[in-house]
This record gives C-alpha cells, structure tokens and sequence, in this order.
C-alpha cells in the first residue's frame, strides 16, 4: 500500500509565485489558495492515492535554532499577499478532508521523515511516496520510498538520487555537512562545493570518515588543513541536516485512507473565495469521506495498492518488497503542443486582437528574429509574443510578426511579396508594450532583444524573467541554452535555428525563411520562455534564490546591456595606484 506524504509548503509557494493578481470580491489575495487547490486535485486525479496526507511546517521556530540560532536566519519574511492566504489554505485542506500533520517545534521534513518510517513499520508491503520539491527529502530515498518533485515533473529512485548527486541517498546527510545548504543557512566547511564533497565521500564513505582523513593528513594541501580546522562546524552542519524521524506524535494508520472529496465547509469556502468554477465542479462529488475497507486493517496484504493513470504508472508501479534497488524513474508526461498553438499576425485586425490580450495578460514571452548574431548589424525581421493569458478560445498560444522577411524566396517568378504588415507600423503599435515596464517580459537571453531594441531607438523596460540566467542561477554547470533548459525542465524538443536555417556555406539568414516556418520556430521559442519561467520560478523560490535572482541576477541584464552599448571608461592611473598599494 502507498501513502503519499504532501509537503505542502513547496505548493504553497509554487501556487502563489506561478499566479498572479488573483483575489475575491472583497479584495482578498487568493492566488496561493486557487493554486493549492487546482494542484492538490491535480495530484489525486492523476496519482489516485487511496493513503494520502498534508504535512505542515511548524507555526514555532524549529528546535534547530537552538542548535543553531543563524539556522535559516537569511530567509526573507513571506510577502504580504501571501501571510492571509495561510489559514485560508489550512481551511482548504480541511474542506477536503485531508488529514494533516503539524508538530509545534518540528518542520515538515521531520515529520514526513517520522510518518514515513511509522507507515513503513506497519507492512513490509507498504511504501511511501514523498511529494515535494526538497532536496533535503531526498535523504529519505531506498527501497519503499521515492521522492515525487512536481516541480521537476520526476519522481527520484535510489538511482535518480544517484545520478542527480553523484551519492546514494544514505550519503546526503554528510553532503550537505561538508557543502552546507544556502537556503537554510547551514554552513558547511568553507571552500568545499559539489564536486570535492563528492570526491571525498566516494573515498572515505562518511563524513567522520573525512574528518578522520583530514585529521590523520591524509588529505593533502590546503583542503585538509581546512576540513581538519572545520570539524565542529562540519558535525553542527550534520546535526542542522539530519532529518528527525522519531517525534512523539498520535500517527493512526487508518486515518491515512483518502478518496478526494470536497465536504460542506469546503464548498462553502470556494464559493466565499469566488472560486465558482471550481465548487461547480466539485459539488456534485460525494460531501463525506467514503468508508474504505482498507481504512480499517491498513497492514492487511490482500490490500491493493491504487493504480495511477497515464505515464505515472511506471514511476508508481508497485515493487517487490525490499527490492535491491528501484529502477524505474517514472516521469511526468512532457508538454506538448500542436502546430496550430504557433500562429502569424500578418493583418491590422489580428495585431489588435493580439495586442488586446497583452494588454489584459500584462506579460508575455518574448523574442526577436533578426539577421545576424551581432545587436548591431542586425536587422529586425519579426518579432515573436506569447501572452501570459489564454485567448478567447482558451488556448495560450505563441504569435509571430513578419516584418523583414525578404520577398525574393516567396515568389521569384511573379515577384510577390510575402504578406506582412509595415515594420514601422508594428513598432509603433508594439512601443508602449515595450517601453510602459508595467508590462513583464519573458525570455531567453534578453540582453541581445534589448541591445536590438535600443539600435531601433527604443527604450525598452520591463524585464520580468530571464530564463537563461534564472537557470544558471539555479545551476550554473552545464548549458544554459533554450534547447537544453526545455528538455532538461518541460521534458520538450524545440526546433533548433540550424534545424531551420541550415549551417555553413549553405546556411540561410533568418530573413530568407518562409513566413509559416519562421512563425512555427519563433512563435514556439516565446510561447516555451513562458512556460520555462514557469517551472524556474517554482524551483527558485523552493531553493530560497529568487530574491537573489530578482534584486542581483536580472538587473544586471540591463546593466550589461547599457555598458556594451555605450562601453566603459577604464581609470588606468587609479588601476596602477590600486595595484602598487598591493603589491
């Protein structure tokens, strides 16, 4: 039997950074509680638990701040709009008849970590699934036990962990001992990152192993005369990372058994909150929690785990009890999209829808299309919008807007000239968009579209997200282009520029495309920023880095852009001052 154990903190946070400008009649913030909702009955339509429960982080400071009072001292307060929306969310919970777990001094990883050995205890058959966006979790990790990150859409088996880290599960613990942990403040040893944490683990197997190395000069340089001098911060950093797993807490197996189920309080609560749709939809469920035979002999062996729909399946197929290892990985289905998602504005009347829904939407994907990788030279030859909103039709589609394509490739014969609407029309039009930063624009490499917008004399404003640079803040190893970032986070195949223009002597410029194929290429580019932004926003907010990323990341692309455009004085003299004083 699985029970899925719900970190709801990862979806509290992923709900109300994914969702904007959302709140009832009254004024009332409600975009974290419509997320929250939307998401939980996401998970159970598609995981279909008959074992579910909520697990909160304590209302208390955690007992690690008297271990360790800096323990997580960098966080920053939760925003405003947010702090009203948590009783709100513990209301919902209740509506659905959820049980839940909340320990005064403990955090949720302490409890998941002692609700999941409990659960584990009552049959070798059991198993337990972990939903959440922690790292931390993942220490959790073995036979019985995986770790579902909706964020990532990947479930992690011992050989996910494996591969994701560079370590078993059971060494994680000592990893962030010896690297620390940014978004708790845990410290670590200084000057030990990733790759050495792992190097020295694999070749003394723990972190007292380690210390021991150190100890006895066995690791050279200064490396271990660090590790040999960081002894007690590293064993506090052990003592911080260390999951608690035997909190005294009334755990009754049978109050784990769920059918999803909205109650009276719950549907009177969405309909307070404005949340019509959503009580429409849901009242027509059963407004009890169902008697599940189950609930009652919850170690019984004739007990059938729930079978989850889809490509889920082979992630949660059930194992052979204590099987060596897990294998399969089980992802979440990929996004995908149809060819008619991707579409031309080539009239003045499809321009005005477009720019109608920009204007409600209040941010979009963007991209431009020029001939030349160089800001300076190139020219522009249309500009591709992804609208944060869905259009009349329901569909959150990517628009491309021919202006410099080149008529010659069109119709050689008859000299026709490709149908596209007048380039200083569509500037004009699009001016306040690009300027007003009110409006948010989303995107790859933002610098270059900015550098090309101020060669046409615009003073562009308003960058909400940089994909590139969220990922490389995020994880800076490896590559950080669109190709790789959307297979890597949506698990989706983009057309790729030499794909569409060639390479080498027979390449062609971007001008020289056919308006249909140049619409299906740039229109996708917009329409997958949004959606990585999306994902990446989710994941940095998990990771405590979007403060990072917001106040110090991207303002620096408009920074840099300014200082290639105009270039930069260099004070020699003072340089040669600075050094000598040094020297």
């Amino acid at each position: 039997m699985k029970l899925y154990l719900v970190d709801i903190s990862s979806f509290i946070f992923r709900a109300f950074f994914a969702i904007r400008r959302l709140s009832n009649s009254k004024g009332e913030p409600t975009n974290a509680v419509y997320g929250v909702a939307t998401m939980l009955a996401s998970l159970v339509d598609e995981a279909k638990p008959e074992y579910l429960a909520i697990v909160y982080d304590s209302k208390e400071p955690s007992f690690r701040k008297e271990v360790f009072p800096e323990y997580k001292a960098n966080r920053s307060a939760p925003p405003d709009d947010l702090v009203p929306q948590f009783a709100r969310i513990d209301q919902l919970v209740s509506g659905f008849d959820m049980h839940s777990y909340r320990a005064p001094g403990f955090e949720a990883d302490d409890l998941i970590a002692t609700l999941t050995q409990r659960w584990l205890a009552e049959s070798p058959q059991n198993e337990v699934v972990v939903v959440t966006g922690d790292k931390d979790l993942m220490q959790l990790v073995e036979d019985r036990v995986r770790v579902w990150d909706t964020m990532a859409k990947k479930i992690y088996a011992a050989p996910d962990v494996l591969e994701k880290f560079g370590l078993p599960p059971a060494q994680l613990r000592d990893y962030l001992a010896l690297v620390g942990d940014s978004s708790d403040n845990i410290p670590g040893v200084a000057g030990i990152g990733p790759k050495s944490a792992v190097e020295l683990l694999k070749a003394h197997g723990s972190l007292e192993g380690v210390l021991a190395a150190a100890e006895a000069g066995k690791i050279a340089g200064k490396k271990g005369e660090t590790i040999k001098a960081s002894r007690e911060v590293a064993r506090l950093s052990a003592d911080l990372a260390t999951l608690k797993a035997d909190i005294p807490i009334d755990v009754k197996p049978a109050d784990f058994a769920y059918h999803f189920h909205v109650n009276p309080a719950g549907l009177a609560l969405l309909r307070e909150l404005d949340f019509q749709k959503l009580a429409e939809k849901w009242q027509s469920l059963p407004t009890e929690r169902p008697v599940s035979s189950a609930a009652t002999a919850p170690s019984s062996p004739k007990s059938t785990p729930a079978t989850p729909s889809g490509n889920l399946a082979a992630g949660f197929a059930a194992l052979p009890p204590l099987a060596p290892a897990l294998s399969a990985t089980g992802e979440v289905p990929a996004l995908t999209a149809d060819a008619s998602l991707f579409r031309t504005v080539n009239t003045e009347a499809q321009l005005d829808s477009l720019l109608a829904l920009m204007k409600r939407a209040g941010e979009f994907g963007f991209d431009l299309e020029t001939t030349s990788l160089n800001p300076r030279a190139a020219e522009l030859v249309g500009i591709a919008i992804a609208p944060a909103l869905p259009d009349a039709n329901g569909d959150r589609a990517g628009y491309y807007i021919p202006v410099g394509h080149r008529a010659s490739l069109f119709n050689p014969e008859a000299g026709g000239e490709p149908k596209q609407l007048p380039m200083n029309y569509v500037l004009d039009r699009l001016r306040p968009f690009l300027e007003d930063p009110r409006y948010k624009k989303i995107g790859q490499n933002l610098k270059y579209d900015w550098s090309v917008l101020q060669e046409l004399g615009f003073k562009p404003s308003g960058i909400g997200a940089d994909t590139m640079i969220a990922a490389y803040v995020l994880d800076p190893a490896g590559r950080h282009n669109l190709e790789t970032l959307a297979d890597r986070y949506l698990g989706y195949k983009v057309q790729t520029y030499v794909e569409v223009c060639g390479k080498g002597k027979d390449a062609l410029t971007f001008d020289q495309i056919p308006i249909e194929q140049a619409t299906r290429y740039s229109a996708e580019d917009a329409w997958v920023a949004l959606r990585l932004w999306d994902e990446l926003k989710v994941k940095l907010q998990a990771e405590r880095l979007m403060e990072i990323f917001a106040r110090v990341d991207l303002p620096l692309v408009e920074v840099l852009t300014t200082m290639e455009r105009n270039g930069v004085c260099i004070d020699v003299p003072f340089l040669e001052k600075l050094g000598a004083e040094f020297s």
